[in-house]
This record gives structure tokens, C-alpha cells and sequence, in this order.
């Protein structure tokens, strides 16, 4: 195997080692108790801040946005959380200057909150106006594009450092 093959084989098993223990870590307990679930109140007292920017007349308690006779839950598997571990998880594996990837770490999360925020808000909206679509923009729109988002930005950064 030539040394370009041998560095992308490497990449890809430290990723999916990274990867695992990302996916290992946010199913313990005692991470949801502590990590996960405050990330997810944090997200959706943010989201909440949105909505009554934009004159929303919503509360935000714990997890829940609620309005009148609508609620929102930002449950596990809503918060960004596994787009943030499979972002880290890429970075974390590719051969770049470790000062780098800590920035683009931090970056890169910070731009999947705040996209999830946004995320969470309009899904609000969605499932009081538009009922029938909530589904559909829940799991298939916005679950693809905060992850297409994650591979853009990664990409993005990546193709400073790759070698061809």
C-alpha cells in the first residue's frame, strides 16, 4: 500500500474508533445526566429566546418549548449532540496540526448549536402551523441538513491540510 492509501486507511479507523467511543460515551447515564440533558435544556431555553425575539409567545421548561396547547420536546437524537461527536470524531482523526483541529473543534460546534438552535425553533413553528409537515422537516430535512453541514465544514477545513 502506498503512503497515501496508508494515511486515509489510518484516518478512517481512527475516525470510526473515535466514533464508537463518542457513541459509547453519550449512551452512559451518567453522560446523559450530566452532559446531555443540560446541552438540550441549554438549546432549547436558546431556542425559546429566538422564538420570543421573532414576538413567539413561548416558554421554555427543561426541554420543552410550549405554547398554549403546542410543545416541542428537544429529546436525544434533537440537541446536535451526534452531529457534534461524529464532527469531533472527523477532525480528531485527521493529520493536521492539533491547534488547528482544537479550533475548528470549537468552531465547528459552536456553528451546529447555533444551526440546531435555529432548527429547534422553526420546528416549533412547524408543528403549530404546519402540523402535517413536521415530520417530514424534523427527520428528513433538518436531520439531513445539519449533517451535510457537519461533511461541509469538515471538507472545508480538511482540504487545507490534504494531501494529494
Amino acid at each position: 500500500m502506498n503512503p497515501l492509501g496508508r494515511s486515509r486507511l489510518l484516518f478512517v479507523l481512527k475516525f470510526v474508533t473515535a466514533l464508537a467511543i463518542a457513541i459509547a460515551l453519550l449512551s452512559l447515564t451518567l453522560v446523559d445526566d450530566h452532559v446531555v440533558r443540560p446541552f438540550s435544556q441549554v438549546q432549547t431555553k436558546a431556542a425559546g429566546i429566538v422564538l420570543r425575539a421573532a414576538r413567539q409567545n413561548v416558554k421554555a421548561a427543561g426541554t420543552l418549548l410550549i405554547q398554549s396547547s403546542y410543545a416541542v420536546d428537544v429529546k436525544n437524537g434533537c440537541n446536535g449532540i451526534e452531529a457534534i461527536a461524529l464532527l469531533i470524531s472527523a477532525l480528531a482523526a485527521f493529520p493536521a496540526p492539533w491547534r488547528s483541529r482544537l479550533a475548528a473543534i470549537i468552531a465547528g460546534g459552536v456553528l451546529v448549536v447555533a444551526v440546531n438552535i435555529i432548527r429547534i425553533a422553526s420546528l416549533f413553528v412547524i408543528l403549530r402551523d404546519y402540523p402535517k409537515a413536521f415530520e417530514f422537516m424534523h427527520v428528513v430535512v433538518w436531520q439531513v441538513a445539519l449533517f451535510l453541514l457537519v461533511i461541509g465544514f469538515f471538507v472545508k477545513w480538511s482540504s487545507r491540510y490534504a494531501t494529494r
